[in-house]
């Protein structure tokens, strides 16, 4: 998804939260997040940073899980408050701990950032 980086964001790293749910399943799910941002005038074709994962259990069907905060993620490019931002999020289910027998269903993410100091 694409959006405006906050006003007071200090163009540091983030971390993220998958909300999340399953309606059938057992064992592990694994999301994985990378960004990049864009100022004025940026190249539209850019690469994304580099992807940091979470890994979250299913604890029961029907029910909303809010994953652990992931490890820092960098923004491709030169993150800087009040820039264009796209987050890319994905289930690495081909990964060897991703063992959910069903389909996870992404409800949303939380971001958490460090603001500018004033």
């Amino acid at each position: 998804w694409q959006f405006k980086l906050p006003h007071d964001y200090d163009g540091g790293t983030v971390t993220a939260q998958v909300v999340w749910g399953a309606g059938s399943g057992t064992g592990n799910v694994i999301w994985g997040v990378q960004g990049v941002s864009f100022a004025d005038l940026g190249t539209l074709d850019s690469d994304f940073g580099t992807a940091v994962t979470v890994t979250d259990a299913l604890s029961a069907t029907s029910k909303i899980h809010i994953t652990s905060a992931t490890g820092a993620m960098t923004f491709a490019g030169s993150p800087a408050a009040d820039q264009w931002a796209v987050i890319q999020l994905y289930r690495d289910a081909n990964a060897t701990g991703d063992t959910l027998t069903a389909d996870a269903r992404m409800i949303g993410v939380i971001l958490t950032y460090t603001k500018k100091m004033s």
